[in-house]
């Protein structure tokens, strides 16, 4: 049933986007405006005064159903120049990109319907409407285009090897869109579009898309760095610094913050103009609020763990010395497959990685949690299934989550207890071949014993005299509506015994929003 509804779902987008359908617009629209030229016609003398276009747009807006044709055709021909706009900036564009950029667009277009419902004037005029029509499609398409780059975006983070000149390309449009953002604000002031009451509205729309646009561009240039720094040679690998990622990170969390305040702005003018009741509006402009919070939240929390993980990397793990890197000469690095002549790290396990590569790695875990045992692969690597629960360095606390597994062993090289072994343990030297012979035969045994608990019955045989009762944990938590809905996080634990007799025991738990 679900595969019939999203193929009959594809069928309909494709037929209203098709080009027989634009066509049949185009047809319907000629119509009305043949009809209204005809009308015109047969009306009585018309005022001197008013010109021609002028008479002929106010007949053709005089009907309902003429008004209807043309703001049909209006939104259909603005469809089609996004896609022309896009295909010109970005190239090809991939269905799920297209599938994302109508997801974020439908909740961002309703959003702005309901806002200009509850502002404006109840005595507006049909040309009013019309105006506020063409500047909130003119905005939609800019939006959608930013939705659109972002997406492509996250597809090249996914690529192995990322071009310099793709993301240079995603920069161009970035500015693009920052310019029309702003030209369109001001032609809405200039053109004295909006009414007195909410003459602000297209400045505070303004400043949000271009908050948006500066944080996105500064993540593309977060990347274009690592890339750079990936293409420079050995002898300009000097001039490169790793403070600069930091204070673009940085950079990036005060423009989330300064789109966090300007909504909060944008939200009481908005309140102060159809004044605050308790609606279905007022709530989602809440929880807008309160997801822009969450995002600021983790932006502090990244910059924290990229301070204390990336930029404590020689601190972290020593140098290779020069006998080790003679030891891998004909080897490569395991991270960007280039030989390991300098600039090398060795980590506990004893495998050596270079340094930018290693620091990337290290990046990558702290901001997005890729080598904690949160991705598929990692997961799948770990002997751990698709939904299962986080291992024990992905599920604790942000002090856990820069636990570190080396990429070719798994074995955890940074965080957790591993810190503190090594700190109780005296320093002498390890040689590097005993260890990684040892990884093989500790890893049979983890799958070994994986295995072994995948294959164990869900039926338990009942308790010895002499030994503890099993018990069975069912958990629940309502953490996921605090995404969605302003709900408190509550926590649901009840344990059953399996003794003699059956005992129930229940814990809450309450965390707050």
């Amino acid at each position: 049933m679900e595969r019939s509804n999203s193929a009959r779902a594809a069928q309909l987008g494709e037929l209203v986007t098709g080009r027989r359908y634009f066509l049949l617009t185009l047809a319907a629209t000629g119509i009305a405006a043949a009809s209204a030229v005809q009308r015109l016609r047969e009306s009585p003398t018309p005022d001197p005064r008013a010109s021609g276009i002028q008479l002929f747009i106010v007949e053709l807006l005089s009907s309902r159903i003429s008004a209807m044709i043309i703001l049909h055709f209006f939104l259909v021909a603005m469809y089609h120049a996004f896609l022309l706009l896009a295909r010109a900036a970005l190239g090809a564009l991939r269905p799920l990109e297209l599938q994302q950029t109508k997801e974020t667009l439908i909740p961002f277009v309703l959003l702005r319907c309901q806002l200009l419902v509850s502002t404006m004037e109840p005595s507006g005029h049909r040309m009013e409407l019309g105006m506020l029509v063409v500047w909130l499609a003119a905005l939609a398409v800019l939006r959608a285009l930013l939705a659109l780059t972002q997406a492509r975006f996250q597809h090249l983070l996914t690529r192995p090897m990322t071009q310099l000149r793709d993301l240079q390309r995603l920069g161009a449009v970035l500015v693009g869109v920052i310019v029309l953002n702003l030209a369109l604000a001001a032609t809405c002031s200039r053109l004295r579009l909006f009414s007195n009451r909410i003459v602000h509205v297209p400045w505070f729309e303004a400043s949000l898309m271009l908050l948006k646009t500066l944080e996105l561009g500064v993540q593309v240039g977060f990347q274009s760095l690592d890339v750079r720094a990936a293409s420079l040679s050995e002898e300009e690998d000097s001039g490169y610094s790793e403070n600069s990622e930091f204070h673009l990170l940085l950079l990036q969390t005060v423009l989330s913050g300064c789109y966090l305040v300007q909504l909060v702005l944008y939200y009481l003018y908005v309140i102060s103009v159809d004044q605050f009741r308790v609606s279905l509006f007022d709530l989602i402009l809440i929880l807008n609020v309160k997801n822009a919070t969450m995002r600021l939240l983790d932006k502090i929390k990244h910059v924290k763990l990229y301070q204390r993980v990336v930029l404590d990397l020689d601190q972290l793990f020593p140098d290779a010395t020069a006998d080790e890197l003679e030891s891998v000469a004909d080897d490569v690095c395991a991270i960007c497959l280039k030989s390991m002549s300098t600039q090398a790290k060795k980590l506990r396990c004893g495998h050596l990685f270079h340094r930018l590569c290693l620091r990337q790695c290290l990046q990558k875990a702290s901001v997005s949690d890729a080598l904690a045992g949160l991705d598929p692969l990692t997961r799948m690597a770990n002997g751990l299934g698709m939904e299962g629960p986080l291992p024990p360095a992905a599920s604790g606390s942000s002090a856990s989550s820069t636990s570190i597994r080396c990429p070719i062993c798994r074995k955890q090289v940074c965080g957790g207890k591993c810190d503190e072994m090594t700190s109780a343990e005296p320093e002498h030297p390890r040689p590097q071949q005993p260890e990684a012979e040892a990884a093989a035969p500790q890893t049979e045994q983890q799958q070994v014993a994986i295995n072994n608990v995948q294959a164990e019955p869900q039926a338990q045989p009942a308790a010895a005299p002499g030994t503890a009762a099993p018990e069975e944990v069912l958990r629940f938590s309502t953490a996921f509506l605090s995404r969605w809905v302003p709900f408190p996080n509550f926590s649901f634990e009840i344990v059953r015994h399996r003794g003699g007799m059956r005992n129930f025991e229940l814990n809450a738990r309450w965390s707050g929003f």
